[in-house]
């Protein structure tokens, strides 16, 4: 199971929303080690964590299913929602795959 992002999925975003998002970890690198370093650092438990508070924020709920049925063929899927907007769902083979778009989706949001 794959624990943290990947660096292109860190460069996937822009630079304000990366500082925002670093800001909840306890260290910043800079240069090439900068994006290997951030990266490593979203964690799934990270980004639980970044989900948590941002919904408290925006008065959201969030949930993750594994759904291991021969239908699904063992997805993930985390649901992002409103009670204004509805819900937003993403299903992805990898947990982290997964958390990473509701964070980035959540993020984009404040």
């Amino acid at each position: 199971m794959k624990q943290h992002i990947t660096i292109e999925q860190f460069k996937e975003i822009g630079v304000k929303m990366q500082g925002d998002i670093m800001s909840y970890t306890d260290k910043k690198g800079d240069g090439v080690l900068y994006y290997k370093e951030c990266a490593e650092r979203i964690t799934i438990g990270k980004m639980i964590e970044i989900l948590k508070d941002m919904c408290i924020i925006q008065h959201k709920t969030f949930k993750i299913v594994h759904d291991i049925s021969k239908s699904s063929k063992d997805m993930f899927y985390v649901d992002l929602s409103n009670c204004m907007d509805g819900n937003i769902t993403w299903h992805k083979k990898e947990l982290c795959d997964a958390l990473w778009e509701a964070v980035k989706e959540a993020q984009h949001e404040i």
